[in-house]
């Protein structure tokens, strides 16, 4: 067992909230190499950087604008996803 594994859950975290494909990329670009695929509900750790632009991108259709969060999953990757696919706990939808 990793020592990120032993360690209490920060209050900064998110889940996964939608069934679109959400990513973690090496950077805020989605032409930037993935680091790794994510499943609805999975749980991340928010790193507190938040880029300085959104992105166009569709959720169901709608055009969503959104900016990037650094993350971290709780094997300790981090990395960036879009906020839009992100969801603050006990805030569901």
């Amino acid at each position: 067992m990793s020592a990120c594994e032993n360690a209490p859950e920060p209050s900064g975290a998110f889940s996964v909230k939608t069934a679109h494909p959400a990513t973690i990329f090496e950077n805020p670009d989605e032409k930037s190499p993935v680091v790794q695929s994510l499943k609805t509900g999975e749980k991340l750790i928010d790193l507190g950087a938040v880029s300085a632009f959104e992105i166009r991108i569709q959720i169901a259709g709608r055009p969503v604008f959104s900016p990037w969060v650094k993350v971290q999953t709780k094997s300790g990757q981090p990395g960036w996803v879009l906020a839009a696919l992100l969801e603050a706990p006990g805030k569901s939808r």
